[in-house]
């Protein structure tokens, strides 16, 4: 075959970076944690990201004066330690979809129907294996960085009963399709919800008020995420300023789309603690209809 995984993983750029930030935004919540059995998304939320916010977060962090910039520095070395097994070699191609569904302990949800052009003989398999990050945090030093941030150090333990914490989230495996059809191309995967467990003593709420209630945060942000009224189980979803983002409903499941100029679009949703993608360049009503053909 002569279209490689490799080659096809990159022309799917857009793809990559809405799915890494709704899983980043996703597994952040306490909602999903690994005490909970029922993990789900009640919804996304667009937050459009343009030049003039990044240009003001780049601001904050030239407004901190050199010393406070200094402090923090020397602090980092002393704030904990990070575990992760996943690297670049989880990710890797596999042979057959009998191969995929194995890696995945079930079966890959395939498209009932693909545009012309577009099969299963000529497709490609992706993989990435499940896998852990771990961080323990040495809560004194956190609660002097956070201080020197302006920030309530209140959202941590008190040192004094609490000497470290430790923040872990699990990453089930995830599989993908890759189709080619002349130029253009397909693709199709899901991955069970990352389980996240954050401790009780940690205030993400308290956190959360703090960052969004700081002058030094954009309002354009700030807005965009004060308005998400049940953060803990809604995604934000980061959106350029010139794609254009859809609610979608798949039988109750939230979704969405997002197209952008010259680049396709990608369809994402959540079904029974499953995340769900098709992404490709291929028209959006033709995107639709593989989805809806998945359901």
């Amino acid at each position: 075959m002569a279209l490689s995984f490799t080659g096809l993983r990159r022309s799917f750029a857009l793809l990559s970076i809405i799915m890494a930030g709704a899983l980043i935004l996703a597994i952040a919540p306490a909602a999903i944690s690994a005490e909970d059995d029922t993990k789900s998304i009640e919804g996304f939320q667009p937050i459009t990201i343009s030049e003039t916010m990044f240009t003001d977060l780049e601001s904050v962090a030239d407004d901190l004066d050199p010393m406070t910039m200094f402090m923090i520095f020397m602090q980092l070395e002393d704030l904990g330690e990070f575990d992760t097994n996943l690297d670049k070699e989880s990710v890797h191609e596999l042979d057959s979809l009998d191969e995929l569904n194995d890696h995945l302990g079930g079966e890959l949800s395939e498209p009932g129907y693909l545009p012309d052009g577009f099969s299963l003989d000529d497709a490609h398999f992706g993989a990435t294996d499940a896998g852990y990050a771990t961080a323990t945090i040495n809560v004194e030093v956190a609660r002097s960085i956070t201080r020197l941030l302006d920030l309530p150090p209140e959202w941590l333990p008190d040192p004094a009963e609490h000497e470290t914490i430790t923040m872990s989230v699990d990453v089930p495996e995830a599989g993908m399709i890759g189709y080619r059809s002349g130029f253009e191309m397909l693709m199709v995967g899901q991955m069970d919800l990352p389980e996240a467990d954050i401790p009780d003593e940690v205030d993400l709420d308290l956190l959360r008020e703090a960052i969004l209630d700081d002058p030094r945060m954009p309002d354009e942000l700030a807005d965009q995420l004060g308005a998400i009224d049940n953060w803990e189980e809604t995604v934000p979803v980061p959106v350029p300023e010139d794609a254009t983002y859809e609610d979608l409903d798949f039988n109750g499941n939230p979704g969405f789309l997002l197209t952008m100029q010259d680049e396709g679009g990608v369809i994402v949703w959540e079904a029974d603690g499953t995340l769900h993608f098709v992404g490709g360049s291929v028209d959006v009503d033709e995107l639709r209809e593989i989805a809806e053909s998945m359901q």
